[in-house]
């Protein structure tokens, strides 16, 4: 059941974005906070929640962040300067 809502939800959040038009790669970056989001708020909300989930939800997170900071050097919004990375333009 909990997997069902998760899937309705993430759905819903995708065309919402979309209907707004925002920007591909600000609608991935927004994915990957809410994330982030689910996994704090599974991990610290005190649900009895399977570990299998939350693993999941990890995995998909840092998976999603490095897609998308893969996708912001390919279009050249990342450069290289002294090692680190700096975010150029949005």
């Amino acid at each position: 059941m909990m997997w069902i809502m998760f899937i309705i939800m993430f759905s819903l959040m995708i065309f919402s974005l979309s209907m707004i038009w925002m920007d591909f790669m600000k609608i991935l970056i927004t994915i990957e906070f809410t994330f982030l989001i689910i996994v704090l708020i599974l991990m610290f909300g005190g649900m009895m929640i399977s570990d299998s989930l939350i693993i999941f939800l990890m995995v998909m997170g840092a998976s999603e962040s490095v897609f998308t900071l893969t996708l912001l050097m390919l279009q050249n919004k990342y450069k290289y300067s002294n090692i680190s990375l700096k975010f150029s333009t949005w």
